[in-house]
């Protein structure tokens, strides 16, 4: 394994500069949450630690003490961040240039040059070096994704407790199955970004049209408005659902499951429904 070095910082040092600081960001892709970007600025003079590269090839425990370590050697350390409603608003694009701008904002330190991390160029007056892939190439862009990295998930972990069905103390809000599940049982959040679930909206818009013309050629079902509960296991509302008529099963137990793209729908079967007795309800979220 290769380690970042300091080699782009030592060029920059070598032409009298004093204050170079490394930026890097974390949650450009996931459906959830916040974008998190970091700066680090190192003293010229660092103690060399393996712990200190990209922050994806180092496990959590890994990345909590380089985190600690980086907070004991940095010279000083800024954080920024952008909420999802900011993303859906203005884009992946100026999310990342204004939450780079926000973690320079937190910086105590003027920093002479900047080493950022992809093909970004946020709109500050220093001077500055964009790398590919450089959490993987300088040191002081490793440390920045570390830092960006370790915020971020304590966030994710403590939004999980709230949003209990996503997964996110695991997935941090990234599309895992599990994820996609808690989408499909309790729905979108507030805290997702919609412009990030297009595929997921346009893969249940053409399941449902599938469904809803299968429903209404079998002319077994009738469509309605305004359920709120499934006679099933603690009276829960599982959605989006279907109720098959006349199948001998026990109440909300799952009998098919139907895919598009990755993302689950159930067909249940009930004997006993909310509402008006003997009548077979199926939800048509067209109308």
């Amino acid at each position: 394994m290769v380690l970042p070095t300091n080699s782009f910082e030592l060029k920059l040092y070598r032409k009298g500069l004093r204050f170079i600081a490394g930026l890097d960001e974390v949650g450009r892709g996931s459906l959830a949450g916040p974008l998190v970007a970091a700066a680090v600025i190192f003293p010229r003079k660092i103690k060399r630690n393996k712990l200190i590269r990209d922050s994806k090839t180092l496990s959590e425990r890994q990345r909590d003490e380089a985190f600690k370590i980086i907070k004991k050697q940095a010279l000083d350390i800024g954080v920024g961040m952008v909420s999802n409603r900011y993303i859906d608003k203005r884009g992946i694009a100026d999310a990342l240039k204004s939450a780079f701008l926000k973690a320079l904002s937190k910086l105590s330190l003027k920093p002479d040059h900047l080493l950022i991390d992809g093909l970004i160029k946020p709109p500050y007056a220093s001077p500055m070096t964009l790398l590919v892939k450089g959490d993987s190439r300088s040191v002081s862009i490793a440390a920045a994704s570390i830092i960006a990295k370790v915020t971020r998930d304590r966030m994710m972990r403590t939004a999980g407790k709230k949003y209990k069905a996503y997964s996110f103390d695991t997935n941090k809000g990234y599309g895992t199955q599990r994820h996609f599940e808690g989408l499909n049982q309790a729905g979108i959040t507030k805290f997702h970004r919609m412009s990030f679930l297009r595929n997921y909206l346009e893969s249940v818009e053409k399941v449902w049209k599938n469904l809803y013309n299968i429903i209404y050629s079998m002319q077994i079902f009738k469509t309605t408005k305004g359920i709120t509960k499934l006679a099933g296991e603690n009276n829960q509302l599982l959605n989006p659902f279907i109720i098959l008529e006349g199948l001998e099963v026990a109440d909300g137990k799952v009998v098919a499951d139907l895919g598009c793209g990755g993302v689950g729908y159930f067909v249940f079967a009930a004997s006993k429904l909310v509402g008006d007795k003997g009548m077979v309800y199926a939800v048509d979220i067209l109308k």
